[in-house]
């Protein structure tokens, strides 16, 4: 057993696009041989910008974006619209939409009867690093559950333009044999009013 040395990129203010970030994922893809990028990406620009990348570099990942469920923001209203579902299908992106596997639920009983649950304290946790890793850990977890990534290899998870880890994804039924094993970007910043691209 060794140790090595790799890039870590830390922002320190929001990033105007997930460029940066989206390209030093690809190239840590690519040493890694790792065959899936899942983005949080609730109108699916992200995932589609991730997608132009990939195709202008070669690079032959599957990329799967991860939308807010139905309903998030306001009762039945969707983040994404056809135009741009129909965009992403064209393209072969896989779209997971679905219940927020560490907040879904949990804000229900909150918001009705106050108090804190585990997922929530899971949620704080994490946001101690930086809602990105947050964000990551959970569009993975969703993807995963969706059956649009396998859980026995690893990934990439991108969010918010300013995070990307590599990581073991888990159902959640099976949520703590998840397993952070890089940080490629990070921001070193307060993140709470941030939105999924």
């Amino acid at each position: 057993m060794g140790s090595y040395t790799r890039e870590t990129l830390y922002y320190d203010e929001h990033p105007d696009s997930p460029d940066e970030t989206l390209n030093a994922a690809f190239r840590r893809a690519e040493v890694l041989g790792i065959g899936h990028l899942v983005t949080a990406s609730a109108s699916g620009g992200t995932a589609l910008r991730a997608s132009e990348l990939a195709e202008a570099q070669g690079l032959d990942i599957k990329i799967v974006c991860v939308s807010n469920p139905t309903g998030w923001t306001a009762p039945g209203l969707t983040a994404m619209n056809d135009s741009r579902r129909r965009e992403l299908d064209q393209r072969g992106i896989s779209i997971v939409q679905g219940s927020r596997p560490l907040n879904g639920i949990d804000i229900a009983f909150q918001e009705k009867l106050g108090g804190i649950s585990l997922g929530t304290a899971i949620l704080e946790a994490y946001l101690r690093f930086s809602e990105g890793v947050f964000h990551a850990i959970q569009v993975a977890t969703m993807a995963a559950d969706a059956g649009a990534v396998p859980t026995d290899q690893d990934i990439i998870a991108e969010a918010l333009y300013d995070t990307a880890l590599v990581l073991r994804p888990a159902n959640l039924r099976n949520f703590f044999d998840l397993n952070v094993r890089e940080v490629i970007a990070m921001a070193v910043y307060p993140t709470e009013e941030l939105t999924w691209g």
